[in-house]
């Protein structure tokens, strides 16, 4: 094996245990929730929300006999349909509004035991919809079904989109990148979910340098299928 292949082999191994430690603490967190339903948000874009929210619904997904399901709830800019491949055309804005069965909303993907929801055609009021009673509705149908949901959400400083779901979940887990989150923009984020009243989980820290060894390995959470 040549030091490009250890080199990557140590990199890969470091995010996929960040991984598996983020999704302990957050069971460790929410160990009462029968469904555990974590929303994912950040303060500015850029900070790899949502590559990290596919990340973290995979790991969950990868425990036995247990059932995830990622939600595209960024309907300004949605994306988890691109980056998980799915030709639905079906999304959660059209289920909001029109009648159209849970059933056509869910969709598999290649990772095993993990389900998702893209966020659909870009609605005029994503702030209201996912305010509305149906999508309460829908959170509550859902988990009846999954063990777990993890909800993309857009970043709190530039909309407040997200805080039209914290009802629905039993806690924040907010993305910070290296080099990028500033203390002002956090500080701000964290005002807004005191606001909601909802549980801040903690934070995930983005693009940060591990260290191995005697040498240092950059690395973000920038895919998601080589990781999990």
């Amino acid at each position: 094996m040549d030091k490009k292949s250890i080199k990557q082999g140590i990199e890969d191994a470091v995010v996929t245990e960040a991984y598996r430690t983020a999704r302990a603490n957050i069971e460790f967190s929410l160990v009462e929730s029968k469904c555990k339903t974590v929303l994912i948000t950040s303060p500015n874009p850029m900070d790899g929300k949502t590559t990290t929210a596919i990340n973290l619904a995979a790991a969950f997904a990868k425990q036995v006999d247990k059932k995830a399901l990622l939600i595209d709830c960024d309907l300004r800019r949605p994306r988890v349909k691109k980056y998980l491949n799915i030709k639905s055309k079906t999304g959660l804005s059209e289920y909001l509004c029109k009648n159209i069965p849970i059933e056509d909303l869910i969709n598999e993907t290649d990772i095993d035991g993990l389900s998702a929801i893209c966020g659909g055609d870009v609605p005029p009021n994503p702030a209201e919809l996912l305010a509305s009673k149906k999508m309460e509705n829908l959170i509550s149908e859902l988990k009846a079904i999954f063990d777990y949901i993890i909800i993309d959400s857009p970043p709190l400083n530039v909309v407040t989109d997200a805080l039209s779901v914290t009802p629905y979940c039993d806690g924040i887990a907010a993305i910070v990148r290296e080099k990028n989150s500033q203390y002002r923009d956090i500080d701000r984020m964290l005002e807004k979910i005191e606001m909601s009243g909802t549980k801040m989980l903690g934070f995930i820290l983005n693009g940060a340098t591990a260290v191995t060894s005697k040498k240092k390995y950059g690395y973000g959470y920038n895919s998601y299928h080589d990781y999990i």
